[in-house]
């Protein structure tokens, strides 16, 4: 049983997001949130270099967003995580738990006793076993509980961010027909994507590039400080930026597109039988850069939006402005602490 309070918990490259959720029948009600930045270069990778100021970030974003609950949900990403769809044969479903280790060593980028190790089965045949493995390194588990236990919070569970989005996006767009959609969460840092079907996770895979690369850009191109820079990345449309930034801008926007692009088309080349893709949802502190979007889904063909359903959480007097224009970079936190919603 989860507690009536549960916060989620997303420690980013630059920012810390915490959502409460308090369950209410079916419902999901976000009972507060908070966000405060990070010194730069305090997570890089995902990885927490600089402990002391991760906990603090968290305790000011606790205070600012006025969270009572202390049972945390937290969750990683990055190159200490590794998400799979694994099909095995000649095993039966009470065999799994045996062989886990064993499947995990052939797939793995870290050596599997460094690895925290879990799977949900998704389906089951008579001789095979269809399900997912997910795994983190201990190191990284361990460091990401105890700044949160250091900052006053119980952690519950460790989730990884693409299947916390998952649960959002079934929550809030539930009553669309299955079909095969992309999640994308795009991180200063990483973008993270999970093709998926009504059946559950299709494919995961995290690609090391996001809207970090255009702040540091426009730094080292106008002299800034990262703030300023930030500033201006997200002004571009009003026509902050000098025009040789703007088209340098550009050229990268194109340039993420079509390396996002090529991932999926190669994972669906590899994969004939699974239906076309059918649209594309935007998540993450980066992903309202200027034109993205729109390259995205001129490159991929497909309808490219950006999650913002918010119609179908309830949400605290006082928050739904907040929402409404933070949303896209809220959804892990709320996708984390709404898993309740959703079992």
């Amino acid at each position: 049983m989860f507690p009536s309070r549960l916060v989620g918990i997303d420690i980013g490259s630059h920012s810390v997001k915490l959502a409460e959720v308090i369950p209410r029948g079916k419902e999901i009600y976000l009972s507060a949130f908070g966000v405060k930045p990070i010194p730069d270069n305090s997570i890089v990778l995902r990885e927490i270099i600089d402990r002391h100021a991760v906990v603090e970030a968290l305790k000011e974003a606790r205070g600012a967003g006025k969270i009572r609950g202390q049972n945390a949900i937290i969750t990683l990403s990055g190159p200490g995580t590794f998400v799979k769809r694994v099909q095995l044969s000649g095993v039966k479903l009470r065999e799994l738990p045996n062989v886990i280790s064993w499947e995990a060593a052939q797939w793995l980028p870290f050596r599997v006793d460094e690895a925290e190790l879990d799977y949900e089965v998704l389906g089951v045949e008579d001789s095979s076993v269809d399900f997912l493995l997910v795994a983190a390194k201990k190191s990284m588990v361990q460091s990401y509980i105890g700044v949160v236990r250091e900052a006053g919070f119980d952690p519950q569970v460790v989730d990884i961010d693409v299947l916390a989005l998952q649960n959002l996006y079934r929550l809030s767009y539930g009553h669309r027909s299955p079909q095969v959609v992309a999640l994308l969460n795009v991180g200063d840092s990483i973008t993270s994507i999970n093709i998926f079907n009504g059946a559950g996770t299709l494919f995961v895979k995290d690609i090391f590039l996001g809207g970090e690369v255009l702040t540091k850009s426009i730094q080292n191109r106008l002299g800034l400080s990262r703030s300023e820079a930030e500033n201006l990345k997200v002004s571009v449309s009003s026509g902050g930026l000098p025009p040789e930034v703007k088209e340098e801008m550009d050229d990268f926007i194109i340039f993420f597109a079509k390396q996002i692009d090529e991932s999926i088309k190669e994972w669906f080349s590899e994969n004939p039988s699974v239906p076309p893709l059918a649209s594309v949802v935007l998540s993450g502190g980066s992903s309202g850069l200027p034109g993205f979007a729109n390259s995205l889904g001129k490159i991929l063909q497909v309808n490219v939006e950006t999650l913002s359903n918010i119609d179908t959480i309830r949400l605290q007097k006082g928050l739904d402005n907040i929402m409404r224009s933070t949303f896209p970079m809220a959804a892990v936190s709320i996708g984390l602490a709404a898993r309740r919603g959703l079992l």
